[in-house]
């Protein structure tokens, strides 16, 4: 624990990118880095950081690249429409709404999200997808209007209604492709700079909650220059904690304190 708070000290500081030398100075370091440990029980500990049993890890990676951090292989688990749904187990049935970028959109997603959890969907998609309505993958001279642009499509299993929507970016023959399971019309407004439908504006609204956490973790990071991999993402998994300097340094200290 105060290994954990001391690199979260060091992230609010903005000492990461400082040598433990300077860190651990008598004369110019941090009072309390000096009184949690020394400087060399501070390198050792991070030295032998590890997250699963080196005598099984090499079996272990034959079936999962990822097993020096996951604690089971678990096969089935690790493609796209799996990880969003394990994140968002906990929200099962609380009405919320899952946004996703092209990476994770899939109509099989968004169906098993609506009816096993009780959850709406709002996304990007693969210009390519299966599912895309034929009307919208083709353009009258290479250009696409609003009004031609809104799809719903119906899953008769479900009675899902999906409503599928493109519009130009950055040129006309370039096309976003959004998928809404949340949306039942096809309300179009204006945002002061053009007619968006409803569709577009909440995936705008939505889609920067990432780019937030993203800036924040880049902000006060634990990050320093490793060659292991699993010791990097140790360290992000700290950052995503992170939301600003009062908080760190609190938690920090925090931690610190367990160890008296």
């Amino acid at each position: 624990m105060s290994l954990i708070g001391i690199f979260i000290l060091m992230a609010a500081n903005d000492d990461m990118k400082l040598d433990y030398q300077d860190l651990w100075s008598e004369r110019f370091g941090r009072p309390v880095y000096l009184a949690t440990m020394s400087r060399n029980r501070f390198r050792e500990l991070v030295k032998v950081i590890r997250f699963n049993d080196k005598d099984t890890r090499e079996d272990c990676r034959k079936g999962d690249k990822f097993a020096s951090l996951r604690e089971k292989t678990t096969p089935k688990s690790r493609g796209p429409k799996s990880i969003v749904k394990r994140l968002a187990k906990p929200l099962k049935d609380s009405g919320s709404n899952i946004t996703t970028d092209r990476y994770y959109t899939s109509v099989e997603l968004a169906e098993e999200l609506y009816t096993d959890y009780g959850l709406t969907l709002v996304g990007t998609m693969q210009t390519k997808c299966k599912h895309i309505p034929e009307e919208l993958k083709t353009t009258k001279d290479g250009r696409f209007t609003l009004a031609n642009s809104l799809s719903p499509i119906l899953i008769q299993k479900t009675q899902l209604l999906l409503w599928f929507l493109t519009s130009p970016v950055k040129s006309p023959k370039k096309i976003l492709v959004l998928l809404s399971t949340r949306h039942k019309d096809t309300t179009i407004e204006n945002d002061g700079k053009k007619n968006k439908s409803h569709i577009n504006l909440f995936y705008n609204e939505t889609k920067g909650r990432v780019d937030t956490i993203d800036q924040t973790a880049r902000k006060y990071s634990t990050k320093r220059g490793t060659r292991r991999w699993p010791l990097s993402v140790f360290f992000t998994l700290i950052d995503m904690t992170n939301r600003h300097r009062i908080y760190l340094q609190e938690l920090g200290l925090k931690l610190i304190e367990r160890r008296v």
